[in-house]
């Protein structure tokens, strides 16, 4: 049997980084069918920690750090400026995804990016070595959100 394809809407999950568990990992695969081969997909990922505190979160972790590698374990390219890509603010396309804000100048990460087909890791970890509370999320970015007229 061939599995159907489906979409991925979002995907979350959150934990407390500590010494003893200094890592959140969470995995998604890009599904295309039909694409070309090397067509990509966007997705918007988020690591929260500091805006957690906007929702009654007691303990955000103060700056999370994300890495994605890739099916064959390597780091995927990450973006030069996190917060945008190919001219569209994160924050625009979280709003249009259904994504909760992120407080101005926190830590947060958020980075949109194109991946192609395949199976992807993700990494959560604290950037200062402090522990706290930490949701990883994945989205799909539909194409028509990205357009200008969106």
């Amino acid at each position: 049997d061939t599995p159907r394809p489906q979409r991925l809407l979002n995907l979350s999950s959150r934990t407390t980084i500590t010494p003893s568990n200094p890592m959140l990992i969470g995995g998604f695969v890009v599904c295309a069918p039909g694409a070309k081969a090397g067509e990509s997909r966007t997705v918007l990922i988020r690591a929260v920690g500091p805006s957690l505190a906007s929702l009654g979160v007691p303990n955000p972790l103060a700056m999370p750090q994300l890495k994605i590698f890739d099916h064959a374990g390597n780091e995927d390219i990450q973006p030069a400026r996190p917060a945008v890509w190919l001219g569209y603010n994160a924050t625009t396309v979280a709003a249009k995804v259904g994504a909760f804000p992120l407080l101005p100048d926190a830590h947060d990460v958020a980075w949109l990016l194109a991946v192609t087909q395949g199976p992807y890791t993700v990494q959560v970890i604290s950037g200062d070595g402090t522990s706290g509370d930490v949701l990883l999320e994945v989205y799909e970015v539909p194409a028509e959100f990205l357009r200008a007229d969106s």
